[in-house]
């Protein structure tokens, strides 16, 4: 939903510049490609979030050591396991988990410093041709 919510409106305002004779043709594509970015970018902003907040949860899941049987606990170590286990294999054997800290710091940064200047890329490919910059803000 967030992808199309981006990529939809962000294809009928080109095709309505296109129309409207502001846009030419060269730079459909390009303008198009950035809306398409811009909605792959909101889609793994959100995903880096949410499994920020999951692997925070399972990190003190791991301190009050719940039961496994408990339906959430193995949900959400259904979805961290695949990512903490690689950590775990490098890191020596500890009294404290801390891969989940560090995997949620490595999303934060990606979600930082690497997110940021794409979606900025994404956002001058749209509306870089000068055309559509009024609607930066849509």
């Amino acid at each position: 939903m967030f992808f199309l919510r981006i990529f939809l409106p962000g294809v009928l305002i080109t095709l309505g510049a296109y129309s409207s004779g502001s846009v030419t043709t060269g730079q459909v594509p390009m303008m198009i490609l950035g809306f398409f970015l811009q909605g792959v970018g909101i889609v793994l902003q959100s995903l880096f979030f949410f499994l920020i907040i999951l692997l925070l949860i399972w990190f003190f899941l791991t301190l009050i050591n719940p039961s496994v049987n408990n339906p959430i606990v193995r949900t959400v170590f259904f979805l961290v396991d695949p990512l903490i286990t690689p950590i775990q294999r490098r890191l020596p054997r500890q009294r404290i988990d801390i891969s989940p800290l560090l995997a949620a710091g490595g999303f934060l940064v990606i979600n930082l410093l690497i997110l940021p200047p794409f979606l900025s890329f994404a956002v001058n490919l749209s509306y870089g041709s000068g055309a559509l910059a009024p609607l930066r803000g849509f």
